[in-house]
């Protein structure tokens, strides 16, 4: 949830304006995406038409906001196209005093009958995705807790606390066969900075199982290593040297450790609708600022066909 107030500059007072809730699959700000005031109405982003988002004026009333659409659209949501979104949350609280010390948030889509026959099936996998990343960790299950924490921990919850969440990205059909169920996350445990978290479900519309890049490239592993390694120097090279997001600056360098590190089994692939992304994480090919670094390859070159 997130709360606007109105400030008083002269007395330091606030009062809140009105608050709103988040609602699963929508990837923003509740209330505060985009806010402006503008010849003193308050306007953001919302959720409209229970497939889109747009431009509204929320009036505050009894500190809650009534959104008036003002005939702006901004952009659709891919994910209630095919279906709808569900969030759940865990929490582990210190077994002496009460302090969250884990709270993890995943959002999970459900797919529409209407797509495909096999949606049981894919929203099966789906949901047990989404309940194995809430289910308590080994960490959770072997804290006893030291009560001579306990004061430390309601003085400085935030501290002591983890984070940790999923939400649904983006949902897209490729090829008529394949959907793709794209996810963005975030842990933070402490430090100057959390880690983010990215990752893609593909299932074959047909059979209803989950399909990765080992099911579908043709050829040995071997000849894979090569192709990502050949493709990420290629990448590089694209880039002026001062702008590179690799932390390699020869290109030999690179090769090897790009070479090194592929893998049919963890080399991360995101498949789009006209070519596919190899996909490195932040501190695997480059710094942390980098973000992830996303290396573009042909279905040609990939699968050896012009598509997927």
């Amino acid at each position: 949830m997130n709360s606007i107030y109105t400030c008083e500059s002269g007395t330091g007072s606030a009062k809140l304006l009105y608050s709103a809730d988040s609602i699963p699959g929508v990837n923003i700000s509740p209330g505060t995406e985009g806010f402006k005031v503008i010849g003193g109405d308050c306007y953001c982003l919302a959720f409209m038409n229970g497939d889109s988002l747009g431009w509204v004026r929320a009036k505050a009333t009894g500190g809650k906001a009534d959104y008036e659409d003002i005939g702006c659209p901004d952009s659709r949501l891919s994910a209630f196209e095919f279906g709808t979104v569900e969030g759940g949350s865990y929490e582990y609280d210190c077994p002496n005093c009460g302090t969250p010390l884990a709270l993890r948030y995943a959002e999970r889509f459900i797919l529409n009958g209407s797509v495909s026959d096999k949606a049981g099936l894919i929203n099966e996998d789906l949901k047990k995705k989404q309940e194995d990343f809430l289910s308590p960790s080994k960490e959770d299950l072997e804290y006893q807790g030291d009560p001579s924490d306990c004061e430390e921990h309601k003085a400085n919850p935030e501290h002591y606390r983890t984070t940790d969440d999923l939400r649904i990205a983006g949902v897209a059909i490729l090829n008529e066969k394949y959907l793709t169920v794209n996810v963005d996350g975030y842990w933070y445990g402490g430090g100057a900075h959390g880690y983010p978290n990215r990752n893609q479900y593909m299932y074959d519309l047909k059979t209803g199982k989950q399909v990765t890049i080992k099911d579908l490239y043709p050829a040995p592993e071997e000849v894979f290593k090569t192709l990502v390694a050949e493709q990420t120097v290629k990448n590089m090279q694209s880039y002026d040297p001062d702008q590179s997001p690799y932390f390699a600056s020869d290109a030999n360098e690179l090769y090897q450790q790009a070479f090194d590190s592929a893998s049919l089994e963890t080399t991360y692939i995101e498949f789009g609708k006209d070519e596919a992304y190899i996909v490195y994480s932040p501190y695997d090919m480059g710094a942390y600022a980098s973000g992830y670094i996303e290396v573009p390859v042909s279905y040609k070159d990939l699968l050896g066909r012009p598509s997927l």
